[in-house]
């Protein structure tokens, strides 16, 4: 008895594979929210700072206390003299240094052993310096981070003025973050310090992240004419942070500022530094610092550059870190070109947006899709779902007023890949399955040649029941092809979130997924096709693309701090040889490039020589297009002996302007290739054609 053969039902779109990415991304982007942790280490600090200031006022009025300030050693001034020289007073009139250098700080940094210094010329003035610490414990622990391999430095710092000394002192606090260079990680600590824009001096002290630096001990830092106005000025600054965190404790807010400890390394450190004094008066400088914070329209000199030198000293630990010739970033500039930023993002992703609809509504039909390399996008998409994500994560926590305009681009590129991209893909996936079916298939099991069955070798095999509905529809879930494409990028986030990211390995990993137009290529040269992408999106999106690279290793002064690499530049000319490569398959070959031997297709010549018109003929013309009607008319200039050179390039020029079918049916080349972008049948015998 003949069973009849049941076909499947189609595929339902699930959204349980997008609903997996979202939750993933905003667990990505989650913070701490109401930690209960993070209460009580402010009500711990709130409560230390209380101790702190009662302690302190009584050290300060001479009465008991357990407070005892730290003097530096003698040999600590001589040591900072041979890295960080006095600069001399400078003239008002002709020199000035910034008041308020509120922003970032960037440069190279370098390491320096303290307890193995002996063959340098300040050998002698280390060994000085640390002859009473503990030379077998200074660096216990110290090797897991890579402090040999330290390659810069970067500060973020915050200013404001010193209550009762404002015109003397800003007290100064924030993070300083130390790089590696080979092992690609960083370690965090937490800054807080004093600034003297008389002459342009710093001196703060640096704590591992999670550690809140004990401002009392900054007194112990400056020079002895001013520790008296610093020790009264502390006092003052303590009593304004135990009203902000009791406050915020009030308020139920969480200080940001209060973190756990990080995994680098857990030495302390004392910060001291100075400004490059700039050409400019003071009186200029201050007209123009006023501009910067208070924007008025009025002309002012241009912004000479924030220059910062400094030494990162710890004595428990033995290391020295020389700080040269950092370069900062204000604030304020730094928001404006953050916004100049996103401005060109939200163009790119604009033009990325409009390209990519135009393709689509162009390549409708089953028979342009299947020209189409789904690799080509799903790589994109890859590129956007980073761009997303990296977008909205910077813009969320940073929590300035950045955030907005980071946040645009972020949500173009989801709308990019996330409405776009992804179902072009599961598109194109669905209408090329059967033919990638088709290629993939086992040849069948050959019958007996009367007719009957093959004998079994055993026992009637038993028949499995089917799955229930649940199981198919969760099969069904994990088997559709646009979850597949979700499972992909879910993969890929992993693999970039677990493992440190080196500046070779992003490089790399750049030039892979700006790889995108090879799968195309390998497409049009395997099936002998062409013009599967129009050209203005091919060439539009690669110069869209290529502002984010470039933006990031190739701009000097990028918002993200990025050093400029010249390998980028390969990563550019990787992508435009590719479109070269791909507009040459469209005018001389999808296989052009290849050698013969390793062309595996036939591809059919539509454009074959044919007899020129009799010049005495009425009408100049190979005959009748079979589509339009019209008569297909050769220039004269692209005939043989029409005047022009290059006769060979001319004659190839006459052949693209009329196809001849397989079934000897004579087109305008520009009429075929509409036609075919339907269907691939000829529109007079209706026979199978080859691609054009």
């Amino acid at each position: 008895m003949e069973v009849a053969a049941t076909t499947p039902a189609p595929q339902t779109r699930s959204s349980f594979s997008s609903l997996l990415f979202i939750t993933f991304v905003l667990f990505l982007m989650s913070g701490n929210g109401d930690d209960p942790t993070a209460h009580l280490q402010m009500r711990d600090s709130l409560r230390s700072l209380v101790h702190q200031r009662s302690n302190y006022t009584a050290w300060l009025n001479g009465t008991d206390s357990n407070f005892t300030l730290a003097r530096e050693p003698p040999s600590l001034r001589p040591l900072l003299e041979v890295f960080l020289p006095n600069h001399p007073p400078i003239n008002s009139a002709t020199s000035s240094y910034y008041h308020n250098i509120t922003g970032f700080l960037n440069g190279p940094a370098h390491f320096n052993n303290l307890t193995s210094s002996t063959s340098e010329t300040w050998g002698s003035l280390a060994t000085a310096y640390i002859k009473d610490v503990n030379l077998t414990e200074s660096w216990s622990g110290q090797e897991k981070w890579g402090w040999t391999d330290l390659e810069r430095v970067s500060l973020n710092i915050r200013e404001h003025k010193a209550k009762g000394f404002e015109d003397s002192m800003n007290f100064l606090h924030g993070n300083l973050e130390l790089i590696s260079r080979e092992k690609g990680s960083s370690t965090d600590f937490q800054v807080a310090g004093i600034h003297f824009p008389s002459n342009g001096s710093f001196y703060a002290l640096v704590e591992p992240n999670g550690m809140i630096p004990d401002i009392r001990h900054l007194s112990a830092l400056v020079p002895g004419d001013a520790q008296n106005n610093t020790a009264y000025a502390v006092g003052s600054e303590l009593s304004i942070r135990i009203s902000k965190i009791q406050a915020m404790v009030d308020a139920g807010v969480t200080d940001p500022d209060i973190s756990s400890p990080t995994s680098g390394g857990s030495c302390p450190f004392h910060l001291y530094g100075h400004l490059t004094p700039s050409l400019v008066s003071a009186y200029l400088m201050e007209e123009l610092e006023h501009e910067m914070e208070d924007p008025e329209g009025i002309t002012t000199v241009s912004r000479p550059p924030i220059v910062f030198n400094g030494v990162l000293i710890s004595r428990p630990c033995g290391i020295l870190i020389e700080i040269k010739d950092a370069t900062g970033l204000r604030a304020d500039r730094f928001w404006r070109k953050t916004t100049t930023y996103t401005g060109f993002a939200i163009l790119a992703y604009f033009i990325l947006l409009l390209l990519l609809v135009r393709q689509m509504e162009i390549t409708q039909t089953p028979a342009a899709i299947s020209k189409i390399s789904r690799w080509t996008f799903a790589l994109q998409a890859v590129i956007d779902s980073y761009a997303f994500v990296f977008h909205i994560t910077i813009g969320l926590v940073s929590n300035n007023r950045a955030t907005l305009s980071l946040v645009a681009p972020g949500f173009l590129a989801a709308i990019l890949f996330l409405v776009f991209e992804v179902r072009y893909i599961t598109l194109t996936h669905r209408i090329q399955a059967p033919e990638d079916a088709l290629v993939n298939a086992q040849p069948t099991p050959t019958t007996a040649v009367n007719g009957e069955a093959p004998a079994s070798t055993g026992g009637t095999a038993p028949v499995s029941a089917p799955p229930s509905r649940r199981i198919a529809r969760a099969l069904n879930q994990l088997t559709d092809p646009e979850s597949k494409s979700w499972m992909i990028v879910l993969l890929l986030f992993v693999l970039v979130v677990q493992f440190p990211m080196s500046s070779r390995i992003i490089i790399s990993a750049i030039s892979m997924l700006y790889s995108f137009w090879v799968p195309q290529i390998v497409r049009n040269a395997r099936r002998g096709t062409r013009k599967a992408l129009q050209k203005r999106y091919v060439i539009g999106t690669s110069a869209a693309r290529l502002f984010f690279p470039l933006y990031v290793y190739a701009c000097p002064e990028n918002v993200l701090f990025m050093e400029t690499n010249e390998w980028i530049w390969l990563v550019v000319a990787w992508v435009w040889f590719q479109v070269l490569v791909l507009l040459g398959q469209e005018y001389l070959g999808s296989s052009f490039f290849l050698p013969r031997g390793w062309v595996t297709v036939q591809i059919f010549d539509y454009h074959p020589a044919l007899p020129v018109p009799d010049p005495e003929a009425p009408e100049q013309s190979l005959g009748d297009c079979s589509i339009c009607m019209d008569a297909i008319v050769v220039p004269t200039e692209l005939l043989p002996g029409g005047g022009t050179k290059g006769g060979l390039l001319m004659n190839v020029a006459a052949r693209r302007t009329y196809a001849l079918a397989p079934c000897h049916h004579l087109f305008h080349t520009s009429c075929l290739e509409q036609w075919l972008a339907i269907k691939n049948i000829c529109p007079q015998c209706r026979r199978p054609l080859p691609p054009l």
